[in-house]
């Protein structure tokens, strides 16, 4: 095979976004197909306050750490157990091999107790999803503290977007991925 036509199956190959295999023969069983599951998918979770994000190598699910936990402590809301129900649903439903949980503080207060709570936050989490019946060696859970903003501190919005959790959803298995 010549070089030109390896470098565009390579470029094609990247534009393909990844997906569990569930998903796929999904895809094939219904009318909707990936975009329509996609859609109901995102409706869902948004109505719950949890932004969806298409990343092309994971799905992202972005939930306000205010809307799950006690502010400064790593107790969940009672109200946060139906968005966290929805979420294990949907990583069984969908056979996600990987799941990576990170949580984020502001930077108010003390840096060193901030990491702290947002490693108890990630563990906290990866504790409900392996009590709802998902295996634990899928899920890495970790805390970042206030050292990843999204938004400026200055403000209480900012601070409030800054406290955060993230699910990385893999349809692949990473455990051969080198740590950065």
């Amino acid at each position: 095979m010549n070089t030109a036509l390896k470098s565009l199956m390579f470029l094609f190959v990247l534009q393909i976004p990844l997906m569990p295999a569930a998903l796929a023969e999904e895809e094939r069983n219904t009318d909707g197909g990936i975009a329509g599951q996609y859609a109901d998918l995102k409706k869902v979770l948004e109505s719950r306050n949890i932004q969806v994000i298409d990343h092309s190598d994971h799905l992202g699910l972005v939930l306000p750490a205010d809307k799950t936990f006690k502010l400064g402590t790593s107790r969940a809301h009672a109200g946060a157990a139906d968005s966290w129900n929805e979420i294990s649903a949907l990583i069984r439903q969908y056979d996600f091999p990987a799941i990576e949980i990170r949580a984020y503080s502001d930077d108010r207060g003390n840096a060193k107790y901030n990491q702290q709570i947002t490693d108890k936050q990630a563990e906290t989490m990866s504790g409900l999803l392996a009590n709802s019946g998902i295996d634990r060696n899928r899920i890495e859970s970790k805390g970042y503290g206030e050292d990843v903003p999204v938004a400026d501190n200055a403000t209480a919005d900012g601070r409030g977007l800054n406290r955060r959790l993230e699910l990385r959803l893999y349809p692949y298995d990473r455990s051969y991925v080198v740590a950065k």
